[in-house]
């Protein structure tokens, strides 16, 4: 997967911003994301699930050594 999303990613760091906003992606839950979207959902999709597995640890139901 890291891989996978590094190529995929590879040389689009030094897009400006109009170069960003006219790649459009039609995500499998419907909406269109532009290049910027796309990235900030998935930085905070993993922060969400790791508040979820926080909170699982804390209320004992899961042991995160």
């Amino acid at each position: 997967m890291l891989t996978y999303t590094s190529e995929t990613l590879e040389g689009k760091c030094e897009y400006s911003d109009d170069e960003i906003q006219k790649v459009k992606m039609i995500v499998r839950w419907g909406p269109q994301y532009d290049l910027e979207q796309l990235l900030e959902h998935a930085v905070v999709h993993i922060l969400r699930h790791r508040r979820q597995i926080e909170k699982f640890a804390a209320a004992g139901k899961i042991n995160i050594q």
